[in-house]
């Protein structure tokens, strides 16, 4: 079971949500899928804090029980000892790489996970708000501007665009674009009904459902990842 919980009104311009997860019974290892964002993740049972940087391709892991973190595109360099975020850019190293280990050691002498996580961000030295341009080009590519026509709106040349998209967000910004257009049509897909996929794939940017399902192979790792149209 999964489900998301909203972040408090102070870390909302940075975090997407709180989430946990438990396997059903019986559960195997759990597809993750590239979705622009990073997380703090912790397994309590294990006593296992890691971040899992910005994805280009899909994971399989264990399915354990998990509490985590999702920060906004390009607002976790905030919270993550100010590295920049290519350097975790499919990976996902242990917390205590970023953090010191007292800090991370804190997170376990709470029995809420997400309670912790929230007071252990809530006492790091937050910017009053994350990088303007940066949040306007994630939110232009995000809706289907070219790269160009981005970089124009924010006042920055392609050559800028890309070093700050790799240094907050973990990628460039050819690489999110491509995540983000899938993962409107996969958020499309869950919503649709009676609609085709070929008409999700048109309305969402693809040349043809055949230009959908190869970004799906290249970024979900299979076709079967994406979601029936109508279903969660």
């Amino acid at each position: 079971m999964y489900r998301e919980l909203p972040p408090l009104p102070i870390l909302r311009p940075f975090v997407e949500c709180f989430w946990s997860a438990r396997p059903d019974v019986g559960t195997g290892d759990k597809l993750i899928v590239p979705d622009g964002c990073m997380d703090i993740v912790l397994h309590p049972g294990l006593e296992v804090a890691r971040v899992v940087g910005f994805m280009t391709k899909s994971q399989r892991i264990p399915a354990t029980e998990a509490y985590g973190v999702r920060f906004r595109p390009g607002t976790s360099r905030a919270f993550l000892g100010g590295s920049p975020a290519n350097l975790l850019t499919d990976r996902t190293p242990s917390l205590a790489e970023l953090w010191s280990p007292g800090r991370v050691k804190t997170l376990w002498t709470d029995p809420d996970p997400l309670r912790a996580l929230q007071r252990a961000l809530l006492e790091k030295d937050l910017p009053e708000l994350p990088n303007a341009r940066l949040s306007r080009a994630i939110e232009l590519l995000g809706v289907g501007y070219t790269i160009e026509k981005t970089a124009a709106a924010v006042a920055l040349s392609r050559q800028q665009l890309t070093r700050l998209f790799q240094a907050h967000v973990g990628a460039g910004p050819k690489r999110f674009a491509r995540i983000q257009r899938l993962k409107n049509v996969q958020d499309g897909l869950r919503r649709a009904s009676g609609r085709s996929r070929a008409d999700l794939a048109l309305e969402g940017g693809y040349c043809d459902e055949a230009h959908l399902l190869r970004e799906a192979r290249l970024l979900l790792g299979s076709v079967a990842a994406l979601p029936n149209a109508g279903n969660s």
